[in-house]
């Protein structure tokens, strides 16, 4: 099944087939049992106890399918919004003319936290920030010009991914892929979950 637009489906259905989701009737008592499926191998790959507040049960076993053209979107956005980070952050406290602290401002306490960091760059006790980054996680809104190509949006910037998030990539996908070996497709996972793990 190849697609130009981002599509939600179903995986082995009752057919043994891949179908978009948009072409299916909604069948709440199917989809219930694909979500019980779902957990369960969830839970075969890590016990309950292990996910925050039973967060396995917001696991949804119907993928959206993305495609080359996606994946090197999703990639140029992320290079270039490092690119945007590193500069503004790098510039914080010296690009006078930019006004950062007054557009941004800060806690006093947080304020003089980075301006210590700030020092401590600046006679090489710590690394430039282009050096120790972090991790960062946008969240963005496909946006759909009506023409042929979606355009993704960041809709914010949160500057944390916690463990489960980790979780549920790896595990999700580990979980998805069981289903797509099972089913009768040519689709292939985006992400591979032992590279997470």
């Amino acid at each position: 099944m190849q697609t130009e637009h981002l599509t939600q489906v179903r995986l082995g259905d009752d057919h043994g087939e891949t179908r978009p989701i948009s072409q299916q009737n909604f069948d709440v008592a199917s989809f219930s049992s694909e979500e019980a499926r779902f957990q369960e191998k969830l839970l075969n790959l890590c016990p309950a106890n292990l996910w925050p507040k039973a967060s396995y049960t917001t696991g949804c076993p119907r993928p959206v399918l993305v495609g080359q053209y996606h994946q090197q979107q999703l990639k140029d956005l992320h290079e270039a919004l490092t690119a945007a980070i590193t500069d503004v952050v790098q510039r914080w406290w010296s690009d006078k003319d930019a006004r950062f602290p007054k557009r941004m401002p800060l806690e006093d306490k947080e304020e003089e936290l980075l301006q210590w960091i700030e020092g401590q760059v600046m006679i090489g006790n710590l690394p430039q920030f282009s050096q120790c980054r972090g991790s960062w996680r946008p969240d963005f809104l496909v946006e759909d010009n009506g023409e042929r190509e979606e355009n993704y949006c960041i809709a914010e910037i949160n500057a944390r991914f916690s463990f489960n998030g980790f979780m549920h990539e790896a595990y999700g996908q580990a979980a998805t892929n069981e289903s797509l070996e099972s089913a009768e497709t040519v689709l292939m996972p985006a992400t591979d979950p032992d590279t997470v793990r």
